[in-house]
C-alpha cells in the first residue's frame, strides 16, 4: 500500500509578482477608480463644470468615449483636461503603474522602473514620466 503524503502545494511572492501584468486587472473597475478619483462630485464638463444628466452622454462619459456637453456645447472626454489627457496608457496599465510605484523611493531606481516598464510592456521613460504624473 503506497503511502500516504500531506503535502500542500505552495506559491511564493516572487511566483506571484513574476506572473503580475495589466491583463490581470479589469479593465471596467479601474476606469471606474478613475475616474472615481478624478470627479469625486460625480461626472461634468470639464470645459464649464455642468453636470452631466443625459443618459447617453453619461454611458459614452463612462467608457471614455467622445460627449458634447448640453451647455456649452463643447466636445471632450472624461480625461480632458486631466493628468490623463492624451494618454497611450490603458487605465488597468495606469491603476497597475501607481500600485507598483506606490510612494517607496526605491522604486524610483533606473531598476526597479525598469522592471515596471517590463511588466507593463512599456518604455523606462514612460515609467518615469508616470511616476513624476502621479506623484
Amino acid at each position: 500500500m503506497p503511502a500516504i503524503t500531506t503535502s500542500y502545494r505552495s506559491i511564493t511572492r516572487s511566483d506571484i509578482a513574476a506572473r503580475i501584468n495589466a491583463e490581470l486587472l479589469d479593465d471596467s473597475a479601474c476606469k471606474k477608480l478613475i475616474l472615481q478619483l478624478l470627479y469625486p462630485s460625480g461626472p461634468e464638463c470639464p470645459h464649464c463644470g455642468e453636470k452631466i444628466k443625459k443618459e447617453i452622454t453619461l454611458k459614452n462619459f463612462s467608457s471614455l468615449s467622445r460627449c458634447k456637453c448640453e451647455v456649452c456645447k463643447r466636445w471632450f472626454t472624461a480625461t480632458s483636461k486631466t493628468i490623463l489627457q492624451n494618454s497611450q496608457l490603458s487605465p488597468r496599465e495606469i491603476v497597475l503603474l501607481a500600485v507598483l510605484s506606490e510612494e517607496d523611493e526605491r522604486l524610483y531606481s533606473i531598476k526597479m522602473q525598469e522592471k515596471i516598464a517590463q511588466v507593463l510592456k512599456i518604455h523606462p521613460d514612460t515609467v518615469r514620466l508616470w511616476q513624476r504624473k502621479l506623484k
